[in-house]
């Protein structure tokens, strides 16, 4: 899998390195983490990744 590593935010538009990609997506883990109840492990795993597309999206 090709990732596309173009990021446009606001006013700020600029290809990112894999690593920094990466490092983006994990906080928006964590933060999604966070905000949710504490569930069973199976649970809040699929409850993170929908934490994490909603976050993403634009």
């Amino acid at each position: 899998m090709t990732a596309n590593t173009h990021l446009a935010v606001d006013d700020f538009d600029r290809d990112i390195d894999r690593e920094e990609l990466l490092g983006r997506l994990a906080d928006l883990k964590r933060q999604a983490a966070h905000q949710l109840p504490i569930l069973d492990d199976d649970d809040e795993e699929a409850a993170i990744e929908e934490a994490v597309r909603d976050i993403a999206e634009p």
